[in-house]
């Protein structure tokens, strides 16, 4: 399938599942910076040299309640403009765009839509092809309820105005991701997230409110510091927390519960139930045909050879099934099955 996204987007992954972006017009190089962590500066600098990029914004999507953000370092390292919701209460934002208004990256043209629910001044960026969704909207999920003024009402009615209309093969950036991945599509987030595809508000309500995902303590000094604008990590805080640390599991790993539409629990590198089920089967076929051969050689001593060297061949592989799933054969992702996208990056 052709990529519908019309901008170069370079992903800067945190290894604490949070998710910066250098977008870049091809035609003029003029660049937007996404989300920028404070302790990712300089990968994302380096990013920007190598697609000779000039930056001519730093978005930051929301005032942050998880990670102290790169805004005002790259604002004084680059001279650029940081866009911020026009309620946002941070310091070091320059430009507060209107609802629908567009930044401008050459001929590119990213729309700025104001995205309440998740917090009261939550921005999403919509560009040729694909949208940067910050918190309001993960891949199968949403972001975290940790900063003040969240809304239920207003995050449903955030999500349907957003991405109820645009193609399905719009591509989605977020602004977190623990299962190693930086894009999902429209498509897959329909089909696979249950909080875009609810259809009734009392059902997302419910489920809003009672979001048993642990906030960190610490969240409210990150939306401080990030309000103020920091250059430097404030004594006793670390730079980057994350989804991964904030939560301390996602949606699908909270016990007893499947989270996320064809999402199942189970400890990673573990065999998913149709594999554990199959290696079952063969290993207990395996032991009926070895039995099946000590009886044939008293009523059918034809048959024995062919029967023993099915049942060796069957236990074995069995066998041999089970060991490997049940051993260090893990995959980054592996502990979560989302089936609404392929795993990218």
């Amino acid at each position: 399938m052709r990529d519908p996204r019309q901008v170069n987007v370079i992903p800067i992954s945190h290894p604490r599942g949070c998710r910066s972006y250098v977008v870049v017009d091809p035609a003029s190089r003029e660049a937007a910076i996404v989300d920028p962590l404070l302790d990712q500066v300089e990968p994302i600098l380096a990013a920007v040299a190598a697609a000779a990029a000039s930056v001519r914004y730093v978005v930051d999507t929301q005032t942050h309640g998880d990670h102290l953000s790169g805004a005002a370092l790259l604002k004084q390292r680059l001279g650029c403009d940081v866009v911020m919701h026009p309620d946002a209460p941070c310091a070091v934002a320059t430009l507060r765009p209107a609802d629908g208004e567009a930044l401008a990256l050459g001929g590119t043209r990213l729309k700025v839509w104001h995205a309440p629910g998740n917090s009261p001044d939550a921005i999403v960026l919509e560009g040729p092809g694909v949208f940067f969704t910050g918190d309001t909207m993960l891949i199968g999920s949403i972001g975290l309820k940790d900063v003040p003024g969240g809304q239920p009402r207003a995050h449903f009615d955030t999500l349907h105005r957003l991405f109820d209309a645009p193609p399905e093969t719009t591509v989605i950036h977020p602004a977190h991701d623990d299962m190693g991945r930086d894009l999902s599509t429209l498509k897959a987030e329909r089909r696979g997230n249950r909080w875009l595809r609810e259809e009734d508000y009392e059902v997302f309500r419910q489920r809003w409110e009672t979001d048993p995902r642990r906030v960190a303590a610490e969240s409210p000094r990150y939306h401080a510091a990030n309000a103020e604008g920091v250059m430097q990590v404030p004594e006793g805080l670390e730079p980057a927390l994350g989804l991964l640390d904030a939560a301390r599991a996602t949606e699908a790993r909270i016990k007893g519960q499947s989270r996320i539409a064809g999402a199942a629990e189970r400890p990673p590198g573990a065999p998913t139930p149709t594999q554990s089920r199959l290696a079952a089967w063969m290993a207990l076929l395996g032991v009926g045909t070895v039995l099946g051969w000590v009886l044939g050689t008293l009523w059918l001593p034809v048959l024995h050879v062919l029967s023993l060297a099915c049942g060796v061949v069957l236990l074995g592989v069995g066998l041999a099934r089970g060991e490997k799933r049940s051993g260090g054969d893990k995959r980054p992702g592996d502990e979560l099955y989302y089936t609404g996208s392929p795993r990218n990056g």
